[in-house]
């Protein structure tokens, strides 16, 4: 792997990430549009695909690989896209929110940045640098000033990149979401797969009540 690049590398690996990836031949010409963070190289001919679960891997290959020109189908068994991702925005008003799954981006993350600036979704610090911390303590509460807190808390200071971490500003559901906008014909909601069978003429994935797929 020593002439592979790491962009390489991890483009190669978003087919890997998608959990289980069901592909099979079929002739169709394909074009890639603008690049994006993990964009993929077109190849021919196309292919059909089968992607079991709408999460971040499955969105971000069946994006990657609907923008090189296969044919794909991403199938989830929950009625909402996103996996770990979860914003919560009822019974909240006024644009609040709450976040149950995945929420700090460490600046390492480069594709999780990259999609963020693809998609125009606003970062903002994760960790406030304005404004106090109440520290409480055997019953005792102190103020603390959040660059303080943030440089040397009680417990033994945070390594320093996480002064870098940041969120998205409107919640982390907007990426996933970013992608099942540019993924509405493919992706079947409440879609639960029963079984998988492959043989000499493909793959069949059948869901819940008797639906098939074909790849």
């Amino acid at each position: 792997m020593s002439n592979l690049t790491r962009r390489e590398f991890v483009r190669q690996s978003i087919l890997l990430a998608a959990g289980i990836t069901l592909i099979s031949c079929e002739d169709e010409k394909s074009d890639t549009i603008d690049e994006s963070p993990g964009q993929l190289i077109g190849s021919q001919p196309s292919k059909k695909v089968v992607i079991i679960g709408a999460g971040m891997s499955g969105l971000v290959a069946g994006y990657e690989l609907t923008r090189a020109g296969h044919d794909v189908i991403i199938l989830e068994a929950r009625d909402r896209v996103g996996g770990r991702v979860l914003t919560l925005r009822e019974p909240f008003s006024d644009g609040h929110f709450a976040e149950a799954g995945a929420a700090r981006i460490p600046p390492d993350h480069d594709l999780t940045l990259g999609y963020a600036d693809h998609f125009g979704l606003i970062l903002v610090p994760f960790y406030p640098q304005s404004n106090n911390f109440i520290n409480a303590t055997n019953g005792n509460r102190t103020l603390i000033p959040a660059s303080d807190y943030i440089n040397e808390p009680p417990w033994g200071g945070f390594p320093t990149d996480r002064k870098d971490f940041v969120k998205l500003r409107d919640g982390s559901d907007r990426l996933p979401q970013s992608f099942a906008d540019s993924l509405t014909e493919q992706i079947h909601l409440s879609t639960p797969v029963e079984s998988i069978e492959q043989n000499a003429g493909g793959v069949i994935v059948r869901a819940s009540g008797g639906t098939e797929f074909n790849a």
